[in-house]
């Protein structure tokens, strides 16, 4: 059952942030541990938890971990994102963490790219919780976003 707590922690949260008047559901996926250390079972769990997230989220945030790279539970949840018509943001975290040279960022993009091509349209941004690097660039960014995609969105629906 620990595993599953674990698991489920690592994985995914639903944050409510206050900007200016409104209140934004965003689903943040978090980095989870290494893929040796993942059970089929858990990420089973997770997978079905990531589902009802992205339904009750207005933005999406794929946090991804610069450290592993995209990952498969990483294309899993943004193609559920994707197919559910959220809006999304593409987070590169842990970015303080790697060594960096002048072609870097372009790597990551092009990788990106690569593997999420569906997603094109999402905004990416590199930040590091840990040293709070961009986050606020990633907060504006969500509260763009959002706005600019809730027309489109509620256009659709109606």
């Amino acid at each position: 059952m620990s595993a599953i707590l674990q698991a489920r922690h690592e994985m995914q949260s639903i944050r409510r942030l206050k900007l200016t008047d409104r209140s934004i559901s965003s689903l943040i996926r978090q980095g989870c541990a290494a893929k040796s250390k993942i059970k089929e079972e858990i990420e089973r769990f997770s997978i079905i938890r990531a589902v009802a997230a992205v339904e009750r989220c207005d933005v999406a945030i794929l946090l991804i971990d610069a450290n592993e790279g995209v990952t498969d539970q990483d294309t899993k949840i943004a193609g559920i994102a994707h197919e559910r018509g959220k809006a999304a943001i593409i987070a590169v975290n842990k970015w303080d963490s790697i060594d960096k040279d002048e072609k870097t960022m372009n790597k990551y993009l092009k990788d990106i790219s690569m593997e999420l091509k569906y997603m094109e349209y999402a905004p990416k941004v590199f930040i590091s919780a840990m040293t709070g690097q961009r986050i606020n660039r990633m907060l504006e960014l969500i509260q763009t976003v959002y706005h600019n995609h809730a027309p489109a969105y509620q256009h659709r629906c109606f």
